[in-house]
């Protein structure tokens, strides 16, 4: 062909039916240069999108139709087809392209109807490893030591013949390894004026003169009410342990029937089970003030957690970003903290009421 132009094309020639058209319409008065010049200037369509919508698709059934579905767009499938898909997946186990290449469907289409249908996935087909071999004696040393590191189990496999890396052990023991059965806790509510919790709560070193102290927050908090005492000590030696329980005994007015503790040395000298050694020292004061002692099981925080939260929530709300001069000056500030934003905070058991409210009723 010859012309000239950007395109090169005629223009008198080549214009499309549509252009020609369109050209003497909107400039019919117009000669037929400038109808030539108009149709030579517009844009030609879009190949990519004409040659997409006229491309034929052969459905299941045989007959041509519109373009797969894609993503977001529901395509609608008729009863036989949807029973041959679910043939092909569960009958034949074949894959969700694979079915989608040979009926010509979109493979979300086909996942759709699988997973409408209820069918479980195919199990993956698990390849052979170099670590086959060992998996026994993997499962029998997990079994006896759960907690046995991978580090330490790649050692005692590579020593009995095993190749591979430790990254690929760790892979493959992963779903071996036991789980620890799930444990249910329940809530322990107690009467008021029935218990209390103490525990220590250590709050960085302090330096007084050419020493350098511990500084320990001694902690007893009611179950019921959730009055918090607080005291802080330069140790936590048992002249300390003891004091902090006296000038709480005093602030309060009272002395609860039962003190829980944790297993400290102040309280508990030995313990196997069941079977508790007192601190002579501390069963001849718990005499004294006429209260029952009561340590918690080994390693369960959970059974005094009301004082580990009461130590989280001084450490947060009275201790951060708080300055002192000296000890004294600290307790007064932790006397004050008690005896206004401790016991206006709303009470765990009832909003309605504060902590401060919960309290007078408990005395």
């Amino acid at each position: 062909m010859s012309g000239t132009g950007k395109a090169g094309l005629n223009a008198e020639s080549d214009a499309s039916p549509f252009d020609h058209d369109q050209a003497t319409s909107s400039c019919g008065a117009h000669a037929n240069g400038a109808v030539r010049n108009m149709a030579f200037r517009a844009r030609p369509p879009r190949q990519g999108v004409a040659l997409y919508a006229l491309r034929p698709v052969l459905r299941p059934d045989g007959l041509s139709g519109p373009a797969p579905d894609t993503k977001g767009v529901t395509m609608a499938i008729n009863p036989r087809t949807r029973a041959e898909i679910l043939r092909l997946y569960c009958a034949e186990t074949w894959k969700i392209g694979t079915i989608a290449r040979q009926l010509g469907l979109h493979h979300n289409t086909v996942r759709r109807i699988v997973r409408e249908a209820g069918v479980p996935r195919h199990p993956g087909k698990r390849r052979s490893s170099k670590i086959d071999p060992f998996m026994p004696f993997i499962r029998q040393t997990l079994t006896t030591w759960p907690g046995l590191p991978a580090s330490r189990l790649y050692h005692m496999i590579v020593a009995r013949g095993f190749r591979g890396s430790q990254s690929h052990l760790r892979a493959m023991i992963a779903p071996e390894r036991p789980r620890p059965v799930a444990e249910a806790y329940l809530r322990l509510d107690a009467l008021p004026g029935e218990q209390a919790q103490v525990d220590w709560g250590h709050f960085g070193k302090v330096t007084v003169g050419r020493a350098t102290h511990p500084l320990m927050a001694f902690v007893m908090v009611l179950s019921h009410s959730r009055r918090i005492f607080l005291h802080f000590y330069l140790d936590g030696a048992m002249h300390n342990f003891l004091r902090g329980h006296i000038e709480a005994f005093e602030a309060w007015q009272g002395v609860p029937r039962e003190l829980w503790y944790d297993n400290l040395k102040s309280v508990v000298l030995e313990r196997h089970g069941d079977a508790i050694r007192f601190n002579p020292m501390f069963l001849d004061f718990a005499g004294h003030y006429h209260f029952l002692p009561k340590p918690v099981a080994v390693a369960r925080g959970n059974e005094k957690g009301r004082v580990e939260r009461a130590i989280r929530y001084v450490r947060d709300n009275f201790f951060a970003a708080r300055t002192w001069d000296s000890i004294d000056d600290l307790n007064n500030q932790a006397r004050q903290w008690c005896d206004t934003i401790a016991v206006d905070r709303p009470w765990p058991n009832d909003h309605a009421i504060c902590v401060g409210e919960a309290f007078e009723r408990e005395r």
